[in-house]
């Protein structure tokens, strides 16, 4: 019988490809369009029936999935029906899945789900097809053997996409980072990482651009919820290539990676004071001009425009988002700055490690494993942690773990659930069988010290779904067990490199003499009276010292003043001007003080 099966199928399969050429031939009679669509349903159709009664283990159900997507593409070109397109796709990835790496093929594959990609692209304009298109089409014409007849239509095609894909790179950041993020997913579902590895780097590196300290909360927010986890998927796919290609440097490109996705965040607090600060004292023109682009390229619409103003915003704030990259890499040119809003060069971050190893675990649905960081000569040393899985940190969601008053948790907060505090202890237990223990065994500090001296230290990062997991309460912890991680080292948590290397330097800094301005304004003309000023300026004399008060002075005067001190309060009437305009005001006895928001003045500014 399966003799028979393999017979009819291979009977039916030849059957499909006489009608495919058949709908392919070249004609020149006008009322030939409807009979060449017939033979090639007719083709998939066979092509179709052939595959069903085809082995999964029969060498020949790649070539038929490889032709099938081929005759599916061609109708969509002929209907634009999306399910065709969607189906040729479907059947080029499971040939691509089924042919091994060395076997020729495989680039022919490649070809055709490239092209079936890039036409969904050209349909509905969505950037993950053409980010795939394009890293299946490189792909193909990378393996291909020289003499490959199909050689020169692989790049003729791989041009046509390179053109489309540079196109969509000058897109706004964001887009191209969704677009990217949209793809890794899809080459999750698939398991092809393979040379996807430029793609992800490029767009990790808009991370710093993504969003600037100008835009609004709910920018702000947008951009967290579009980026949260993407350097984390990355750091998994660089490792996975690592793995499948025995590449040494790859674990220390994915803890650049990390460490470039993780300043996200912190950099609006730590952004100005450190890099553009650093800029703005030697190259002020460059920092004032590089703000204003990031201001921008964040401006937002409001209800109370018209269209045509909705359309210039519009274009202008893509056109500045389009000439923040370059205008970065003309700073990355200058002396000195070359590592400019990127993340610190692989000595630095093992300088960080100095006062201890550096430990990131790094979860995510592709991978789980481990990034140990020490001084030179030390390698960055990759760990996979296969046995930690998210199931394992799903189970630790329902104790709240990062929630308020979380620290004190104890048993009988767990009374009321009845086994749920021995579901807890199990988890820990796991926790440092799957993570903690093998990281420890790899630096020696396991078993713990007997001698009764210093335990060594460890800086802990989470990544990841792994961000949350309670690190140093792993292990058993009954009474005599000393198979915990307290018992072996001291833990210590950052939650990114350059933000502990800022505290560092901040501690070994000399304290500064801060001299403080207080302007105060009780009355102000054609505006409310303020009567809590007189109170409010005697809390800040009683906290800081010293402290220089200008009652009611003109505008002058609080303008000449603001550069000989380091922090000044401005107890005084203020307004907003709505609209698009960025202008804060206060108000002094003769009229306003006004300052852009992206001006040196509010740029200059220091958190302390």
């Amino acid at each position: 019988m399966p003799q028979k099966r393999a017979e009819l199928s291979g009977w039916m399969a030849g059957l499909g490809r006489v009608f495919a050429c058949w709908a392919s031939r070249d004609d020149e009679g006008d009322d030939e369009g409807d009979d060449e669509l017939d033979e090639l349903n007719q083709a998939i159709t066979m092509l179709g029936d052939a595959i069903s009664l085809t082995s999964g283990h029969d060498p020949r159900l790649p070539s038929r999935l490889t032709d099938l997507a081929t005759y599916l593409t061609l109708r969509f070109i002929s209907s634009s029906d999306l399910k065709d397109i969607d189906e040729a796709i479907t059947a080029a990835r499971d040939a691509v899945n089924l042919i091994p790496d060395d076997n020729p093929d495989l680039a022919i594959s490649l070809t055709v789900l490239a092209k079936a990609l890039y036409k969904r692209y050209i349909k509905t304009s969505v950037n993950r097809d053409l980010n795939d298109a394009h890293t299946k089409v490189i792909m193909a014409t990378e393996i291909a053997p020289e003499d490959l007849p199909e050689l020169a239509d692989m790049w003729i095609l791989r041009g046509k996409i390179e053109s489309s894909y540079e196109a969509q790179r000058e897109a706004r950041p964001l887009d191209r980072i969704r677009a990217v993020r949209k793809a890794i997913e899809d080459q999750w579902q698939w398991r092809t990482y393979r040379n996807s590895r430029e793609a992800v780097e490029a767009a990790v590196e808009l991370l710093s651009t993504v969003c600037s300290r100008y835009a609004t909360r709910h920018e702000q927010l947008t951009a967290v919820r579009n980026t949260s986890g993407f350097a984390a998927d990355v750091c998994s796919i660089l490792l996975e290539e690592s793995e499948s290609h025995s590449i040494d440097s790859k674990p220390e490109q994915s803890l650049e990676c990390l460490e470039q996705g993780r300043g996200l965040i912190i950099g609006y607090v730590t952004e100005s004071r450190t890099e553009i600060s650093n800029l703005r004292q030697k190259y002020r023109r460059k920092a004032q001009e590089l703000e204003q682009l990031q201001h921008a390229a964040s401006l937002r619409f409001h209800t109370t425009m018209d269209v045509l103003s909705q359309q210039r915003l519009l274009f202008e704030r893509d056109e500045a988002a389009s000439q923040i990259e370059p205008f970065l890499a003309g700073i990355r040119s200058l002396p000195g700055y070359e590592r400019f809003l990127l993340p610190p060069s692989l000595q630095t971050l093992r300088d960080t490690a100095s006062e201890g190893p550096i430990v990131i675990v790094n979860v995510t649905d592709i991978s789980s494993a481990a990034l140990i960081g020490r001084p030179s000569p030390w390698p960055v040393k990759h760990i996979e942690l296969p046995d930690l899985d998210t199931f394992d940190i799903e189970s630790f969601q329902p104790f709240s773990l990062t929630g308020p008053g979380s620290r004190y948790i104890g048993a009988e907060e767990f009374e009321s659930t009845g086994s749920d505090f021995l579901i807890f202890l199990e988890r820990l237990w796991f926790d440092w069988f799957d993570c903690v223990s093998p990281i420890l065994e790899e630096l020696q500090f396991s078993p713990p010290k007997r001698d009764g001296g210093d335990l060594p230290r460890i800086w802990w990062m989470g990544t990841g779904m792994a961000s949350s997991l309670p690190f140093h309460a792993a292990g058993c912890h009954t009474p005599e067990s000393v198979e915990n991680a307290y018992s072996c080292v001291v833990f210590s948590y950052t939650p990114s490199l350059k933000t502990l290397r800022y505290i560092r330097e901040r501690g070994n800094r000399k304290p500064e003499r801060r001299t403080t301005l207080l302007v105060t304004m009780s009355t102000t003309p054609r505006a409310n009276d303020l009567p809590g000023v007189a109170t409010e300026a005697d809390a800040i004399q009683e906290t800081m010292h010293p402290v220089k008060i200008l009652s009611q002075p003109d505008s002058a005067t609080v303008m000449g003043a603001l550069n000989e001190y380091s922090i000044a309060h401005l107890h005084a009437t203020g307004a907003r001007i709505p609209l698009t305009s960025p202008r804060a005001t206060s108000s002094s006895k003769d009229g306003t003080i006004s300052s852009r928001i992206s001006s040196p003045s509010r740029a200059s500014a220091k958190l302390i």
